[in-house]
């Protein structure tokens, strides 16, 4: 039979381990979210080189086609001997 000294020391036993189970959910829950800002900063720069790189890219093809147009023309003129 179970006196109350034990079983007020059974309670305490869970009653520590269901505090321990809360304060690791709330250590990981934190951890969870400070993940997900992260991830969420991570999206945004992301996005951002990718619009740097597609003005970049933008500003870049009309030389490119440029340099494209100046090659077929020479291509068309013959070797000086």
């Amino acid at each position: 039979m179970w006196s109350w000294k034990r079983d007020k020391t059974m309670s305490d036993c869970c009653c520590g381990e269901l505090l321990y189970y809360k304060t690791v959910k709330a250590r990981f829950d934190a951890i969870d979210a400070q993940l997900e800002l992260l991830i969420q900063a991570q999206e945004r720069a992301n996005a951002q080189a990718q619009a740097k790189i597609d003005a970049a890219a933008a500003a870049l093809r009309p030389m490119v086609a440029a340099q494209e147009e100046t090659i077929e023309k020479l291509e068309g003129v013959p070797a000086s001997p």
